[in-house]
């Protein structure tokens, strides 16, 4: 899934963008390493049903 989020932030992926939003303003997520944060991107985008725990995502074009 790793893979896959840095996929998706190279791509300018909205869902990263939303995962940047809330994780990357925190400071102390800024001191941690750039793999901690993706981790908590996963999480939060669990957590707020961004990917599902199925893996199931929505369409990047909005479809």
């Amino acid at each position: 899934m790793t893979k896959e989020i840095l996929s998706m932030k190279a791509r300018g992926c909205e869902r990263t963008k939303i995962c940047d939003e809330l994780f990357i303003s925190s400071s102390t997520i800024k001191k941690k390493l750039p793999d901690d944060t993706i981790f908590m991107c996963v999480i939060k985008a669990i957590q707020v049903g961004i990917i599902d725990l199925f893996g199931n995502r929505e369409n990047h074009d909005g479809k």
